[in-house]
């Protein structure tokens, strides 16, 4: 939240399979001066969750560049091979971060 008590940002970890989740995040246009906040609490959440979700999948729009970034700054790697995939009519490319000792 800002100061005033909009929301800029929301995300979580959504749990898929065993040992393994999705993040997903909302990020509002105004939530630039929030983003190293927002960075420290999403690789919070993905590190306080290593042990029950060691395998994290995220999936980025393919030509939203920003996305891009910021998925990196989490320490997310594009899946091989790195060919977009479809989901409906928006088209994106899949990301995973692994713990140590993870799949």
């Amino acid at each position: 939240e800002d100061g005033a008590g909009h929301v800029v940002a929301a995300g979580g970890l959504f749990p898929v399979a065993d040992e393994q989740a999705f993040a997903w995040t909302y990020l509002g246009r105004d939530c630039g001066p929030y983003m190293t906040g927002i960075v420290r609490a999403a690789r919070r959440a993905i590190f306080e969750n290593r042990n029950r979700w060691p395998i994290v999948r995220a999936a980025v729009l393919k030509d939203f560049k920003p996305g891009h970034r910021l998925i990196r700054m989490l320490g997310f790697k594009p899946m091989l091979p790195n060919e977009p995939v479809s989901f409906g009519a928006r088209v994106y490319i899949l990301f995973q971060c692994v713990a140590h000792g993870g799949h």
